[in-house]
């Protein structure tokens, strides 16, 4: 991982571990609504990925029901998904990592599931004005929080796209 004044700006603004967090943190408590346990810890590297991806993220419908019915009928997500996830590792760490020095997650040792333990603070929307991309990423993360809950199986998601934890 590159150091912060390194990174290309546009990498460093859009997949700030700020961000990236917040992207994790509503699919984990949208997770958390459904199954009523914490998102095992291995999802958390598939959300960036899928949810960052325009052309991944546009296939996404809330009124899909089941994230299995979602990969069958939309196969062509797979292509390079592999490549997008390996290459997201260290940005999804940097931002479970930020989440857990806010104590916003807590990471348990028995389950390996993140658990919610904190809110995220919002700004007030006269300083920061979320943009339509930004608002979007988090409804697909929060579909995607749900989706996950109703397989209950990482390991089932994950060979569903073709990938190995």
């Amino acid at each position: 991982m590159r150091r912060w004044e390194d990174r290309p700006q546009e990498v460093a603004h859009l997949l700030n571990p700020a961000f990236c967090g917040q992207v994790i943190y509503e699919c984990a408590v949208s997770y958390a609504a459904q199954s009523e346990l914490g998102m095992p810890y291995a999802l958390a590297f598939l959300v960036l990925p899928i949810v960052l991806h325009p052309g991944t993220q546009q296939t996404m419908n809330s009124r899909t029901r089941h994230f299995l019915v979602w990969v069958n009928s939309n196969q062509h997500i797979k292509v390079g998904l592999a490549e997008r996830a390996r290459s997201l590792i260290p940005y999804s760490r940097e931002a479970m990592t930020f989440l857990y020095q806010m104590h916003i997650v807590a990471i348990s040792a028995a389950d390996a599931s993140l658990s919610i333990v904190g809110q995220l603070r919002q700004r007030h929307r006269r300083v920061l004005q979320a943009g339509d991309d930004t608002r979007a990423c988090l409804g697909k993360s929060a579909v995607l929080g749900k989706w996950f809950a109703r397989v209950n199986s990482p390991a089932t998601i994950y060979a569903s796209l073709g990938l190995m934890p």
